[in-house]
Order: structure tokens, then C-alpha cells, then sequence
């Protein structure tokens, strides 16, 4: 299996699960979560104790952190694309308290966002791979 196949894994199983809601727009967003954590070519053939390895090196933090725009008119168009997402500036500043600075604000948000985005793609990632890991253990076992 390749890492497209196994991206390709991970997004049908959440279109098919009983989570995801009927006209869900999340799973662009889960895409790019998968290809900043599954940070391999299209065409690699997957190595589950290699992904593993290199899954537990990942900060999620630090990760979501990257993915944040720096610019103002960036995270403008960010929020804009969709208005809920104006939920996570306020939910950071009800975490960390009233900001004064505007940008900060909206960086803030922005991370809030991808933390849970990554946190949640991760875990598709490791449910997807403890499937491939019995899927491969039977196939050794026949």
C-alpha cells in the first residue's frame, strides 16, 4: 500500500463513520492534516513500524504552530473562507485571557484550530494504522 492509498484509507473511513456529519466540510482540512503529518511522497510504499517511528517524533504543537499564517491578510482570508472558524479566536482568548492585540488574536485562533485539526487527523492516522498493523499480521499468520 502506498501513502496516497493509505491517505485514501483514512479519508473513507471517516466519510463512512457515523461521526462525521452529513455535508461536512472538514474533510479538505483532515487532507491537509494528513499530508503535514504523513509527510511522505504520494508513491511511498508504507512502512507501518517507519511511520510509527516517525509518528512519535512529531509535535503536534509545534506542527499546528507552522501552519499558522503570519500575515494579517492571510489569516483574514483564513477566517473569511469560513466564519465559524472565528469560534477558535475566541476560544483563545477565553483560555489566555483578554488579548490587546489584534493579530495576536487571530494567530491565536488559527493555532487552536490546527492543534485540534492535527490532534484529531492524528488519531485517524493511528486507528488506520493499528488496522494495517492486524491486516499485515494475518496475512503473516496464513
Amino acid at each position: 500500500m502506498t501513502i496516497k492509498d493509505f491517505k485514501k484509507a483514512i479519508l473513507d473511513n471517516y466519510h463512512n463513520s457515523k461521526e462525521r456529519k452529513l455535508d461536512d466540510y472538514y474533510s479538505d482540512e483532515i487532507k491537509e492534516g494528513l499530508d503535514e503529518i504523513l509527510n511522505y511522497a504520494g508513491d511511498t510504499e508504507i512502512d507501518v513500524k517507519e511511520i510509527k517511528s516517525d509518528l512519535a517524533k512529531i509535535e503536534i504543537t509545534e506542527l499546528a504552530d507552522s501552519m499558522v499564517d503570519v500575515y494579517i491578510s492571510e489569516s483574514l482570508k483564513w477566517y473569511s473562507d469560513d466564519l465559524h472558524r472565528c469560534y477558535y479566536a475566541d476560544e483563545f482568548m477565553s483560555e489566555m485571557g483578554s488579548e490587546n492585540d489584534f493579530s495576536k488574536i487571530l494567530m491565536g485562533g488559527q493555532y487552536m484550530y490546527y492543534s485540534e485539526l492535527l490532534n484529531y487527523t492524528f488519531d485517524l492516522v493511528k486507528d488506520e494504522l493499528k488496522k494495517s498493523s492486524l491486516e499485515i499480521e494475518k496475512l503473516v499468520k496464513i
